[in-house]
């Protein structure tokens, strides 16, 4: 009996992960399948920090990124960044609003949140994939762009570095000339 092994074949465009991760040196030998369980995503982003708790492989939980402003009632549409801002205006008794912190696109932005108990952080995701088909080439030595990734780094960077020091963040600006700056 002949079998059709081919599934068919789709293509996805990710515009972003050649700047992403602009030089892939080294990563796990065969790459790891991620559990993504609970991730928000429907895609695991090329710049994506991977972590691994006893064998098993996750990408870095993400929550949806927020702002607090201050106006005065919980549904204000004239806000401002700080309460004494508010207070300043004239507003008595500012409110602290929490809203979703938005890209220049509209869009929701995330932000990493706590490495869980028990996991280390291992490498980066080296391209976008989808979370219904987790199989993840994960980098441990190369050179990623920190203003490309679709989460920023910036929260967990230093701590990032010390368990992975092969990683080098470095804008394109500052190509030859500052590391992990």
């Amino acid at each position: 009996m002949i079998s059709n092994a081919n599934r068919g074949s789709r293509q996805i465009v990710f515009g972003k992960d050649s700047v992403v991760v602009q030089k892939f040196i080294s990563g796990i030998p065969g790459g790891r399948t991620l559990k993504v369980e609970g991730f928000p995503l429907s895609v695991i982003p090329a710049g994506h920090v991977i972590i691994e708790k006893e064998g098993v492989y996750s990408p870095m939980p993400v929550s949806a990124a927020t702002t607090t402003v201050y106006g005065a009632s919980a549904d204000a549409t004239t806000t401002y960044e700080t309460s004494a801002a508010a207070v300043a205006a004239g507003i008595e008794n500012p409110v602290a609003i929490t809203k979703p912190t938005l890209n220049e696109a509209g869009e929701q932005t995330y932000a990493y949140g706590s490495l869980p108990e028990g996991a280390k952080y291992v490498g980066i995701n080296y391209r976008t994939i989808e979370k219904t088909n987790p199989q993840s080439s994960i980098m441990y030595d190369g050179v990623v762009n920190p203003e490309c990734m679709y989460v920023s780094i910036e929260s967990i960077k230093s701590a990032f570095l010390a368990a992975v020091p092969h990683i080098i963040f470095q804008k394109d600006e500052n190509v030859g000339t500052e590391y992990n700056a």
